[in-house]
C-alpha cells in the first residue's frame, strides 16, 4: 500500500495498490481489503478469463472491474479508480505523485 498526492493541486492524500504479478491475484484481494473505506464492503479478486494476465475485481457482488497487470487501484472518497504505473510516477504528464 502507498500513499499519492493529485499531482495537479497536492491534496488530499490518496491510497493504493498495485497489482504485481508477484502477488498474484490472492494478493491483490489481501491488499484491496485492507484500503481504508473498503471495509464497508467485501472484496473478493478472480484471475480474469477474458485477459490472461489481469484480476477481476468484484466489489459488494455489484462492482465488477479488470485489472491490468501492474496497475495501481484505490478506493478513496467512496470511488474505485485505477490507474498505469506511469500516471502515479509524479511529474508533468502524470496524475500522482508519490506522499513519502
Amino acid at each position: 500500500m502507498a500513499t499519492y498526492l493529485p499531482t495537479a493541486s497536492l491534496s488530499p492524500v490518496y491510497t493504493f495498490v498495485q497489482f504485481t504479478s508477484g502477488g498474484g491475484v490472492s494478493g491483490l484481494q489481501t491488499a484491496l481489503n485492507g484500503l481504508p473505506g473498503v471495509t464497508s464492503g467485501t472484496v473478493q479478486v478472480f484471475a480474469d478469463a477474458q485477459v490472461a494476465t489481469n484480476a477481476l475485481v468484484v466489489f459488494n457482488d455489484q462492482q465488477v472491474f479488470s485489472v491490468p497487470l501492474n496497475n495501481w487501484v484505490g478506493f478513496n472518497q467512496g470511488t474505485w479508480a485505477q490507474y498505469t504505473a506511469a500516471k502515479m510516477a509524479g511529474g508533468a504528464n502524470s496524475t500522482f505523485t508519490a506522499f513519502p
